[in-house]
């Protein structure tokens, strides 16, 4: 007595935003099931599958890029380049980049890719709003100062490696870590020009003129009225009107107060601060007049806290960390900056 010939029957496996239907007669491909004009998959998905099937594209493990594919198609939108098409292959390697690429048999290819990807993700971070100089200083702070020689000039791999007196394995790591560090740079905007916003001579001349008599005194009191005096004589700038941006270095040591010092003064000036620590800068918009006025305090002040701590007692990078911070407390509340923007802790 023989058994009953085995039934198939599609197993329907239902999900939030799709379903999927593993067929019985090719139980190892996925297939997306819907019908045109229901209300789960659009009619346009339907026919972006169709001719993802016309094209060959396996459906096997869908997953959101050729989900994404099947919508652009069906839209008929044309296809995005990649921002990174040369660079991803050679950042997907990971760790131990150099060792694999130096293995390759084709060290030419790796070289010609290698320039490439470089002069790609310069020009991109420059469409980006970066300026050379501001890669450059990126680069030196995060790996040195051999490595932002890539970025000012960047050269075939050999050429750079024997100027460098570096290994093939060593010298295709540094060109993967420059190359890491200029994908992950957002986009900015633009930077005004230096003497943008800048006061008249006489009035210039005044402002400096305090903020140098708060720079040379020992005497807190002293100091911080002059650069009030000098603060207020900078609002009477008016300008034009015009806006724009800079960005301006914070480094370590004690970078974190120094950035909340900026923050401050910014505020206070009627500009917007932003810190990317990852790359030590801060990048402050607003009116010109205030990004003048923001950046020439800024410096002062600076130099006025160095003075003040070197007053101080003790070496302690805690102790300076601490009495920088409540120095960039005590001037956000001087010069009257919005309580978001001073310190707390």
């Amino acid at each position: 007595m023989g058994y009953p010939p085995p039934v198939y029957r599609p197993v329907v496996v239902r999900y939030p935003h799709r379903r999927l239907q593993i067929s019985s007669g090719l139980p190892d491909r996925v297939q997306r099931h819907a019908k045109p004009g229901g209300p789960s998959t659009p009619d346009g998905e339907v026919a972006g599958e169709t001719r993802l099937r016309q094209q060959g594209e396996p459906l096997v493990g869908w997953n959101s890029r050729k989900r994404h594919k099947v919508k652009r198609l069906a839209a008929g939108r044309p296809r995005i380049p990649a921002q990174r098409p040369v660079t991803d292959t050679l950042l997907d390697l990971g760790t131990g980049a150099g060792l694999r690429l130096a293995a390759s048999a084709d060290s030419r290819e790796v070289d010609r890719r290698l320039l490439a990807a470089l002069h790609g993700e310069i020009e991109r971070a420059g469409q980006r709003g970066w300026q050379t100089s501001e890669m450059v200083r990126a680069v030196r702070r995060e790996h040195s100062a051999r490595h932002s020689r890539l970025v000012t000039g960047p050269e075939p791999l050999p050429e750079w490696a024997d100027r460098n007196g570096l290994d093939r394995v060593t010298a295709i790591e540094s060109m993967v870590q420059v190359l890491r560090l200029l994908t992950s740079m957002p986009r900015v905007g633009p930077v005004s020009p230096a003497p943008a916003g800048e006061p008249g001579r006489q009035l210039l001349d005044r402002v400096r003129g305090l903020l140098a008599e708060a720079e040379a005194t020992d005497d807190a009191e002293i100091a911080e009225a002059r650069t009030l005096a000098a603060q207020e004589l900078l609002r009477e700038n008016t300008g034009d009107g015009r806006t724009g941006g800079r960005r301006i270095a914070v480094d370590n040591p004690y970078e974190q107060p120094k950035a909340q010092l900026l923050r401050a003064v910014a505020a206070a000036n009627g500009c917007h601060a932003v810190w990317m620590q990852e790359f030590g800068l801060v990048d402050v918009t607003g009116p010109v007049t205030g990004l003048y006025a923001t950046e020439l305090l800024f410096g002062s002040l600076l130099a006025q806290a160095a003075r003040a701590m070197n007053l101080i007692d003790s070496k302690s990078r805690a102790v300076r960390q601490t009495f920088l911070t409540a120095y960039a407390e005590r001037i956000a509340d001087r010069l009257g900056a919005p309580t978001e923007f001073k310190i707390s802790g």
